[in-house]
Order: structure tokens, then C-alpha cells, then sequence
């Protein structure tokens, strides 16, 4: 069984740069992805990237989204090491 907290309303994050990380100064968000209004397609693969910043340890990328009959959720984790 899994319980969800329920739909989270969209929030306006932002994401680092090439420029972001050029520039010298660390870079320490715990947040450093967010995509709002993705839309998927069933029995396809979708790609995304992004920069990891100046933080090393484990991550989580969660994925939470409705479709036409059901609630989606997935974790997936990675680390980044100096």
C-alpha cells in the first residue's frame, strides 16, 4: 500500500545554469531539479537532465504526477561523489 500526501499545487523553482556553474561560487540547493508540466507518453522514454551543483552524498529523484485514471509516484536514487 502506498499513502500519498496529496497533490502538491505548482511552485515556481529555479534551476542552475551552465552560466550557474561557470561562475565560481558554490553552488549549495538541496533542490536541483523541478519540472512542472511535464507531460509523459505511455510506453515511452523520456530523458532529462541537469546540473548537480557544489553538494556530494545520495539523492532522490521523485516523481509525482496524475494521469487520466490513477496517481503517479516513483523514486529513484544516485550519488555524486567529489
Amino acid at each position: 500500500k502506498i499513502e500519498f500526501e496529496g497533490i502538491n499545487f505548482t511552485k515556481e523553482l529555479y534551476t542552475y545554469t551552465a552560466q550557474d556553474i561557470s561562475s565560481g561560487t558554490p553552488l549549495y540547493h538541496s533542490t536541483i531539479y523541478w519540472q512542472t508540466d511535464l507531460k509523459l507518453n505511455s510506453g515511452k522514454t523520456h530523458e532529462i537532465s541537469f546540473f548537480t551543483g557544489d553538494i556530494h552524498g545520495n539523492f532522490a529523484v521523485i516523481l509525482q504526477g496524475i494521469s487520466d485514471n490513477s496517481v503517479i509516484y516513483s523514486e529513484k536514487f544516485f550519488s555524486i561523489k567529489k
